[in-house]
């Protein structure tokens, strides 16, 4: 006979004030107690959703860090994004679950999987934002922006530094979520979570450095399938 998972053994029950939730709106301010609440009643709303939207702001335009497969020439969207978030989704629950234990934690893959995929709706919104300075630089020819001056400043220089601005501040809290997550489900400290995404990073960037060695070796490097680095955990 197969056996049902209930709610409660994924994660702990949530506290009694988040029993009636709008998670989309309470992960902003309360995230570890959101993320709680969405393991334990529903673990897998939206998990699929979101990093698939994170993974799509990774493949348009994106000031920090183009570090996705591209598919469909160098102006196109990518598809690799969405598929290697995804994938590192469920790859980084596992991972970060065994890591946990380590430090007394006590969240289930699926459980860790929702901390992983809620971090990732800072990085959602993010996505018009991308797609509108995508467009601005590929429809407008640089030398005629650069003439538009504002305070002293080329427009396509004002419109870069805000796009990097505000990535900086929605990645920032992408993060603080993970981490608050990672600690609400397995019931520990944020240090605790910090260790476990620390030694999780470690890893990451081992096989990183292991998958795209030979390609860096060949001289190829450009050609490999290159993953965001902060989320493969």
């Amino acid at each position: 006979m197969s056996h049902t998972i209930a709610p409660s053994e994924i994660a702990p029950p949530p506290p009694p004030e988040l029993t009636n939730v709008r998670p989309l709106r309470s992960l902003w301010l309360r995230p570890g107690r959101t993320i709680a609440h969405i393991a334990h009643e529903n673990p897998g709303h939206l998990v699929h959703t979101l990093p698939v939207l994170a993974g799509l702001s990774y493949g348009t335009f994106d000031p920090i860090a183009k570090l996705t497969l591209e598919v469909g020439g160098k102006d196109g969207i990518s598809l690799g994004g969405p598929l290697v978030t995804l994938l590192a989704v469920y790859v980084s629950s596992y991972v970060l679950s065994a890591i946990a234990t380590m430090f007394g934690g006590r969240a289930t893959p699926a459980a860790t999987r929702v901390a992983l995929a809620w971090s990732c709706l800072p990085l959602a919104v993010l996505l018009p934002l991308d797609v509108a300075t995508r467009a601005f630089f590929s429809a407008s020819d640089v030398s005629a922006v650069e003439h538009l001056q504002f305070d002293g400043f080329s427009l396509a220089t004002v419109v870069l530094w805000t796009a990097l601005l505000l990535q900086l501040i929605f990645r920032g809290w992408s993060l603080i979520i993970l981490l608050t997550g990672l600690a609400a489900v397995n019931e520990f400290s944020r240090l605790k979570a910090t260790l476990t995404a620390t030694i999780g990073w470690a890893l990451s960037f081992a096989v990183t450095v292991w998958w795209l060695l030979p390609a860096i070796r060949s001289s190829s490097a450009g050609d490999a399938f290159n993953a965001p680095a902060w989320i493969l955990l």
